[in-house]
């Protein structure tokens, strides 16, 4: 059995040598914080504040920059963060910007994921996966860790590595 991750429509193909996108999109909760920050990503910029005439909501300001070709570059290391929060509510069962028994509306989990750290997985949890999971949660995109590092952690492996027999059974049983 395989596990197949979509984005039903966001995904865009890279040019030859670069890697990173300069499309914005796709739901707050999965962005990166460098994304959420910039005041160049989507033309939106994320305050906490009460100045000025702009749209507020729960005490975030939307302003509409309308300067088109400012976009800050998705790369690799967002879709990291955006992985590493799925593996969170995976083995957590709630975002990682979130306590468990807690709603809020996006904008402000947006606001937490600029300024907050992450909550910590729960302690019955592997100490490999914590791990795991902080490095991918690391604000700063540069220090995050990479898909071949994560290729290398020790439990990914065991999961991706399969006996060829497996592998040839499994090869139409994708979900």
């Amino acid at each position: 059995m395989k596990v197949k991750l979509a984005d039903f429509g966001f995904a865009r193909k890279l040019q030859v040598g670069r890697d990173f996108s300069k499309f914005f999109g796709g739901t707050l909760h999965y962005q990166a914080p460098e994304l959420l920050q910039s005041q160049k990503s989507s033309n939106l910029v994320l305050k906490n504040g009460n100045e000025g005439d702009k749209e507020k909501e729960n005490n975030i300001e939307i302003e509409n920059q309308n300067q088109s070709n400012n976009y800050l570059n998705h790369t690799f290391a967002c879709d990291i963060w955006a992985l590493g929060i799925i593996f969170y509510e995976i083995l957590e069962y709630h975002h990682p910007f979130l306590r468990a028994d807690e709603t809020l509306p996006d904008l402000d989990i947006a606001l937490r994921i600029v300024e907050l750290e992450p909550y910590d997985l729960s302690p019955n949890r592997s100490d490999s996966f914590r791990a795991l999971i902080k490095r991918m949660l690391v604000k700063d995109p540069s220090q995050r860790i990479t898909a071949e590092e994560i290729l290398e952690w020790p439990e990914i492996k065991a999961i991706i590595m399969k006996p060829d027999e497996e592998q040839k059974q499994d090869k139409d049983e994708d979900i």
